[in-house]
């Protein structure tokens, strides 16, 4: 009902800028870590990739195969990422959001789209252009 929470931009903003000093308190106060867990950065990289990738470029080719990509990686089960997985949460307020983002991506690569990702998070992700 009122949107998307400042701290999702916020936080896709700092993954991409590799801030992990302020992406990871921001992750824990939202709820994406649980408390006293401490995942480490290349696991936090790892899962956020997939985020950050189509706004690190102007515009964005999102293809099959870039999805079918994404979803082997997150298939991928090894001791590590199910470790990490026990460490992390999916903060209820964000179920729907990521859900219709991922819905958007997989539509999107069906379709071979070319996005300008980055523009369109800066206009319509609260918090993502804005400075820290």
């Amino acid at each position: 009902p009122d949107g998307l929470p400042v701290e999702l931009g916020r936080m896709i903003r700092f993954a991409l800028e590799k801030d992990y000093d302020d992406l990871l308190p921001t992750m824990a106060k939202v709820g994406f870590i649980q408390p006293g867990e401490e995942p480490s950065v290349e696991e936090i990289d790892a899962m956020l990739r997939q985020y950050v990738e189509p706004i690190t470029v102007p515009v964005f080719h999102y293809t099959r195969r870039w999805l079918r990509k994404q979803a082997a990686d997150n298939m991928e089960r090894s001791s590590e990422q199910i470790k990490m997985a026990r460490q992390m949460n999916l903060p209820a307020s964000l179920a729907i959001p990521l859900r219709v983002i991922a819905s958007t991506v997989a539509i999107s690569a069906q379709l071979d789209c070319h996005v300008p990702v980055r523009e369109m998070a800066e206009v319509l992700i609260p918090g993502f252009a804005e400075e820290a």
